[in-house]
């Protein structure tokens, strides 16, 4: 699995959204949102290598 993901983030270029909530003076994550920008690369990359 983690393989599967590496190679697609090495093909396919990838949109992270990080928002940080700060909670008693330490950051917290508050939302981790990672989208691909192009969905035909998954598609490219996942051919049963």
């Amino acid at each position: 699995m983690v393989s599967n993901v590496s190679k697609v983030i090495k093909r396919c270029p990838l949109k992270v959204e990080v928002r940080f909530v700060v909670v008693g003076g330490r950051l917290k994550v508050k939302k981790v949102m990672v989208s691909v920008v192009d969905r035909q690369c998954i598609d490219a990359s996942d051919d049963g290598e």
